[in-house]
């Protein structure tokens, strides 16, 4: 069927000049003139992954279009129908990048094939990243967590505009992978993002992954040693105020340049910050005590299967187009491309060449989705007629029985990999203890390699513009 997509909407104000590590604020009024919203909107600050060139398998996750503080835009793709049809479910994606890296306008985040395939609304939105995102509370109008905010207020324009899109906004399922899925995990327990959806999907991450968020004593220092990077007065004295002028004294890219000063692995310098008016306790203290009754998840997660319903899968399917070595299997974020239809419609340069087996796979992943954004069940629901991809059980402590994405057929399996998480549950904080004993050359060196990273990158843009100058290379 026909989709209408809209890109662009924006809604928020520019978090630009003194709104520069505040909350997001309502977007003004573009009455009486008519927004046109046929292309996305500007990329949060970041920095592109140069680590492997032009490696496909890198460039794919870099953002296309410009980048700006300007960035809080949504996008929205609908099925065409009358307007007075009944509203449909609606999905809400959340994109990864450990909180420094991501944009909705990648390639892999076309909602079309969801929509029309799915039948559903499908809305993907940008959030500040970073220290741009995630700095320490400094001072009343700096509450911290401002990348999250940013989250939330998209979620409320979906609650109080969906409607006039086609979409239910009683019947909203938000998805994300990696720290987009840590994301949700957070929302599902923040007092005050509750009621602005009823299901989640977390993919690859959630709340309970110790990436997702750090101490406010942590955040903290990490700011003031932003701010000592910066050359800012007295960093380790200087009052929360006179820190937070000094840092909107410096361009977005300054700032972000400045922020690569943690050492341990698996370890991001800027991300969520418990201790909060956003977050008050540490996710953990939550969820011994949190009423998760009435929230759906289709995520893997034993200490919430007592709770809710859960629906655990796992992709072992290989894409065709994988340009990464086959020993390395099924990556971190390939199951994307599957769940989002791209192998049907994909016509850039990183999604081009699916196999036929792909789209099989794809088009199964696509029905369990928007099953559950739907019925609250990726197997459909058996008193309407609906056709039934599988029977994917419900997963419990007991049986611990979670679906098998492999190949052009699913399997149902006990969970396997309880060993495996074992081992890393009890040595990867020692790994991150070892790594953390480098000394600051190591620190100043990333910090040098991001800006000689940015500084190639835009000689790489000039010498481009250059060369495809026809009177600078004629004669």
């Amino acid at each position: 069927g026909r989709v209408a997509t809209f890109q662009g909407i924006p809604f928020a104000q520019p978090p630009v000049g003194e709104l520069r590590f505040a909350a997001p604020q309502p977007p003004l009024s573009w009455e009486p003139d008519v927004k046109m919203t046929s292309e996305f909107g500007n990329s949060c600050i970041q920095e592109d992954d140069l680590v492997f060139g032009n490696f496909t398998g890198s460039q794919m996750w870099n953002s296309p279009n410009a980048k700006s503080e300007d960035c809080l835009y949504l996008n929205v793709w609908t099925p065409v129908r009358s307007r007075h049809a009944e509203p449909l479910a609606v999905l809400v994606w959340i994109y990864g990048g450990s909180y420094y890296s991501g944009t909705s306008s990648l390639a892999l985040y076309d909602g079309r094939y969801l929509a029309a395939t799915g039948g559903v609304v499908v809305v993907s939105l940008n959030y500040r990243l970073g220290p741009i995102g995630f700095l320490a509370p400094l001072a009343d109008e700096t509450p911290g967590n401002v990348g999250l905010l940013d989250q939330q207020l998209a979620l409320k324009w979906v609650r109080d505009n969906i409607r006039e899109f086609g979409g239910n906004p009683n019947n909203v399922t938000v998805m994300g992978e990696s720290a987009g899925a840590a994301s949700i995990g957070l929302h599902t327990i923040a007092p005050s993002s509750r009621g602005l959806f009823s299901r989640v999907i977390l993919q690859s991450g959630n709340q309970m992954t110790p990436w997702s968020t750090i101490s406010l004593e942590t955040s903290l220092n990490r700011t003031r040693t932003l701010a000592a990077n910066l050359n800012c007065p007295k960093p380790r004295t200087a009052s929360e105020a006179d820190i937070l002028a000094c840092l909107r004294t410096h361009t977005a890219n300054e700032v972000f340049a400045g922020s690569w000063i943690t050492k341990e692995i698996f370890d991001f310098p800027f991300v969520p910050v418990h201790g909060t008016t956003f977050l008050p306790e540490h996710p953990h203290e939550y969820l011994s005590g949190v009423d998760l009754s009435g929230l759906k998840t289709n995520t893997m997660g034993r200490s919430a299967a007592a709770f809710i319903n859960v629906f655990l899968y796992h992709l072992s399917y290989r894409v065709s187009t994988n340009p990464w070595p086959i020993w390395m299997g099924v990556m971190h974020g390939y199951e994307i491309e599957l769940m989002f239809g791209t192998p049907w419609f994909g016509n850039s340069k990183f999604t081009r060449g699916y196999s036929d087996l792909d789209r099989s796979v794809s088009r199964r992943m696509v029905r369990y989705w928007t099953n559950f954004a739907k019925f609250g069940n990726p197997n459909g629901l058996r008193n309407q007629n609906q056709e039934l991809v599988s029977d994917w059980p419900r997963f419990n402590d007991v049986t611990q029985r979670y679906l098998e994405i492999a190949d052009d057929d699913v399997t149902m399996a006990p969970f396997p990999d309880s060993f495996r998480c074992a081992f890393w549950q009890k040595y990867l904080p020692s790994l991150q203890l070892a790594s953390s004993n480098m000394d600051e050359v190591e620190t100043k060196w990333k910090i040098e390699f991001h800006r000689w990273s940015e500084s190639m990158d835009l000689w790489d843009r000039s010498f481009k513009a250059y060369s495809s100058d026809d009177k600078q290379n004629s004669c």
